[in-house]
């Protein structure tokens, strides 16, 4: 199962995305640039499969029409499971986004750099 998170910041002129990638999708695109053997956490946090599944969501988001503004152009790819029992997704594993944002708090500052948008700021 996929699971994705698309995360905007007003403070900034472009969209992240949270991935939990289909394991089986993960390894097909390893075996495709020569990454096999490389667990599923280590495919994760792989930079070439990262900037592979990156370029193909822009590509996809350009071929549905979508803007700049409206395609995440720098993604993480989390190799933890979005399940209810961490309180990521509800039991019919709709994404819980606050939840999502408050867990990757740390990555998402990462992404955006050091600009602290509105929702991550710190109470």
């Amino acid at each position: 199962m996929l699971q994705i998170c698309v995360i905007g910041d007003s403070y900034h002129d472009y969209l992240i995305a949270l991935i939990v990638p289909n394991p089986k999708a993960l390894q097909q695109l390893a075996q495709s640039l020569g990454k096999e053997g490389l667990r599923y956490k280590e495919l994760c946090r792989d930079p070439e499969i990262t900037k592979a599944i990156t370029k193909d969501i822009i590509a996809y988001c350009m071929k549905q029409g979508l803007n700049k503004m409206e395609t995440p152009t720098k993604i993480k790819l989390c190799s933890e499971e979005w399940l209810p029992d961490t309180g990521l997704v509800t039991a019919a594993l709709k994404i819980r986004r606050k939840n999502i944002q408050d867990y990757y708090k740390s990555e998402i500052r990462n992404m955006y750099g050091t600009g602290v948008g509105a929702f991550l700021k710190s109470t």
